[in-house]
Parts: structure tokens; C-alpha cells; sequence
């Protein structure tokens, strides 16, 4: 009988301590399989040399690509008359709302890899529209902006753009591509643009960009008149 009941103690304190460890142990677990997927970027960067590892750009590149990444979005509009914000004089383009997405072309426009007519062209129309979805996963936060005129009623996407917020740097655009200067020049210019110059194994190939230090590369993919261009991890 006294054997029986110190087996019943025993049995009594492990399942007091089973009952303390097993929900520390299930917590652990799920902390780890949600915390592994939001490092799983950092591991991915800081593979890299020490100079990509410390470059902004591409640290916000692998977290905006990084497929275990769970977004907060956001979306508004916003329309703009566009003779209120744009003027062309003497073949000259000039914005007059300084903070506005347009001027995101403009520096494009100067990088040599958008055409200016694409902003001549805009000047005919009336109206814009401005799509804007905002995301935000606790490491990168960007805006995906679409523009919409109202020569097709707002149908229609004449062109988007991605832009990384502190960098303020564009990362993703798409436009017709008649309004496209893309060779290895201007890649080069956009390159230099987005702070990633300081990397010299930069290669040219098939409308892209590679390099391997920097661990990205520059691409230009055409979808129908469309072409995107964007900066992406090397896979």
C-alpha cells in the first residue's frame, strides 16, 4: 500500500510538470516556426559579402521577395486634374506638384531609361488617377501605385510603379514600352540610381543585369505592349 502511494506522488508530480513544460514546449515550437520564416531573410542577406550585407536597397530587395512575408495593406485613390500638375513649354516637362508620383518618372525620365514622351503624351489627357496600395510587413514598407487617365474612362493601367519607402527609390515600373530607352547603358544609370554601383561584377544578358556580389539583378520582362522592369533576388 505505501509503494502504491508514493508511485501515486511520482505519477502526481510528473503530470505537474508535464502540465507546466508541454505549453512551453508548443509556445517554443510555434515561435520558432514563426520567427524562423521572418529571419530566413536576414540569413539569406547577411550570406552576402559585407558590403551587399549593408547596402539598404538590397536588404528592403530580399525582404520584399522573401515568400514567407505576411503584409498589412492598405488601398486608396486619389485624382488629379492634370493641367494643375503638368506643363510642357519649349519641348520642356516640368511637374508643379513636387511631391507627386509623376516626378518618380521624371527622375527615371533623367536616368534615360523612360522617354520624356511618355510625359508628353500624358499632358493631352484631362484627368489622373492614382491607385495606391500600401504594404507594410514590419521590415520593408512600399507603395504600388497605379496611374489611370480618362481617355479610356479609367480602365486601363497606363503604367505602375513600386516604391520602396525609406529609400524613396522606385524598385518595380511598367510602362508601354515605346516610351522604353532599355539597353546596358541605361540599365547601368538605373542601377547607380537605386545606390548599387559600389558592386563592379555588374554583367549585362538578356535585358538583365546580374550581379553576383550583390546577390540581384535588373530585369526587363514584356507583357503584351507592356514591359516591367524591376530589381529582384537572384534565385
Amino acid at each position: 500500500m505505501r509503494n502504491k502511494n508514493v508511485y501515486m506522488y511520482i505519477v502526481l508530480i510528473l503530470i505537474i510538470i508535464f502540465s507546466f513544460a508541454i505549453p512551453s514546449l508548443v509556445m517554443k515550437l510555434t515561435e520558432e516556426k514563426i520567427f524562423a520564416g521572418k529571419y530566413e531573410i536576414y540569413k539569406k542577406v547577411y550570406a552576402l559579402n559585407n558590403k551587399a550585407n549593408k547596402n539598404d536597397i538590397i536588404k528592403a530587395i530580399y525582404s520584399r521577395y522573401d515568400n514567407n512575408s505576411k503584409y498589412n495593406v492598405s488601398v486608396s485613390d486619389y485624382a488629379q486634374g492634370i493641367p494643375d500638375i503638368l506643363r510642357i513649354e519649349n519641348n520642356q516637362a516640368t511637374i508643379l506638384d513636387e511631391k507627386g508620383f509623376l516626378n518618380k518618372f521624371l527622375e527615371l525620365i533623367k536616368l534615360n531609361i523612360v522617354k520624356d514622351s511618355f510625359l508628353y503624351d500624358l499632358a493631352k489627357e484631362n484627368e489622373i488617377i492614382y491607385r495606391i496600395w500600401e504594404y507594410d510587413n514590419g521590415e520593408i514598407t512600399y507603395r504600388k501605385v497605379n496611374f489611370f487617365t480618362d481617355s479610356d474612362y479609367f480602365k486601363y493601367a497606363i503604367a505602375s510603379m513600386e516604391i520602396e519607402d525609406d529609400t524613396d527609390k522606385v524598385i518595380v515600373f511598367t510602362i508601354n514600352r515605346k516610351y522604353l530607352n532599355i539597353n546596358k547603358e541605361s540599365m547601368y544609370n538605373y542601377i547607380n540610381y537605386l545606390g548599387m554601383s559600389e558592386f563592379e561584377d555588374w554583367k549585362h544578358k538578356d535585358n538583365m543585369m546580374l550581379s553576383e556580389e550583390a546577390g540581384v539583378k535588373v530585369t526587363s520582362t514584356n507583357e503584351g505592349e507592356l514591359t516591367c522592369c524591376k530589381v529582384e533576388v537572384m534565385r
